[in-house]
């Protein structure tokens, strides 16, 4: 039987959240105008009979803080706004990652053949296999939930998946993945 599943993984934070998006929003914008600005100034200021120092110098300060700060607004944007889709196509999933309800990219495309191990991720074996994994995909927004994990092996490289599952995603995994890489935590999970 063919297993199909969409899902979608919303994050209530996004609205719950608005006045700190927006903050965010803005410091992004300034760290860009500051950069923009301080390369004019920069061009104008830059005296021909500068010191290799005084010009780094002025390197330092006009460039490096608004470039930290659009890097790490964009990083919190990017992680405090995200949202997920869940797709079991037969023996594949796909996970997508949707950026601020705007922009989706793949984060993860592989089959259920290369799936090493399944189990939930307040176990204890769930700490070694994240430390012995190369690549962590987290796709989850609520923490409060069942979150179950899942570990690829493609070419020697481990890639640990966590997922928000409620009853339809376990029933789905159940059926598409073979009961031989269960952990012993997924095997005592239930359905509610």
């Amino acid at each position: 039987m063919e297993v199909f599943l969409e899902q979608n993984i919303t994050n209530e934070g996004i609205d719950k959240h608005r006045t700190r998006n927006t903050v965010l929003n803005v410091l992004r914008i300034v760290s860009i105008a500051w950069m923009v600005l301080g390369t004019i100034i920069f061009l104008n200021a830059t005296a021909p009979g500068a010191t290799f120092v005084m010009v780094l110098f002025d390197v330092l300060l006009t460039f490096i803080p608004p470039i930290f700060l659009f890097i790490i607004t964009s990083k919190l944007l990017a992680d405090l706004n995200a949202e997920y889709d869940y797709h079991i196509e037969g023996s594949q999933i796909r996970v997508v990652k949707i950026l601020n309800r705007t922009r989706r990219r793949i984060a993860l495309k592989n089959n259920f053949s290369a799936v090493s191990k399944i189990g939930l991720v307040d176990s204890d074996d769930f700490n070694t296999e994240k430390e012995s994994a190369k690549r962590k995909i987290l796709a989850f927004c609520k923490e409060s939930v069942r979150l179950v994990y899942l570990c690829f092996n493609d070419d020697g490289e481990k890639t640990l998946l966590v997922l928000q599952a409620d009853d339809e995603l376990l029933i789905a995994l159940r059926r598409s993945i073979s009961p031989v890489v269960y952990a012993e935590s997924f095997k005592k999970v239930k359905e509610q």
